[in-house]
């Protein structure tokens, strides 16, 4: 039997790839095809705001600790949203922080640090 039968630690990469290669050509294909093209205005803003927070998330994460990088990538990201509300960002950074806690540190115990202690 020879090497092509196995599956090595590059079989899923490959075939996620090819997967979404193909998705791409058939969304490209059928572009080819539409009747009325129609684009929607291009906004700045939202598209600042939101890679500036992923980059405050990799500047901040070490110095700050991981509790304090999620809750400002999700106060600089929302701010990109036409109607801001105070009540969901609470909301949402309570929960993002807890959950990226409870999965990156305590569940796979990657050795984040979490406060800036």
């Amino acid at each position: 039997m020879g090497t092509a039968a196995r599956m090595g630690p590059g079989f899923f990469p490959f075939i996620l790839g090819s997967l979404l290669a193909l998705l791409g050509f058939g969304v490209a294909a059928r572009s080819l095809f539409a009747k009325e093209i129609r684009m929607d205005p291009f906004f700045l803003r939202p598209l600042v705001l939101i890679l500036g927070a992923v980059l405050a998330f990799a500047i901040f994460v070490e110095p700050f600790g991981l509790v304090l990088a999620i809750l400002g990538l999700v106060v600089i990201s929302s701010l990109a949203e036409a109607k801001f509300r105070l009540w969901k960002v609470i909301l949402l950074c309570l929960m993002l922080a807890s959950m990226g806690v409870g999965v990156f540190v305590y569940a796979l115990r990657l050795p984040f640090r979490v406060w800036p202690l």
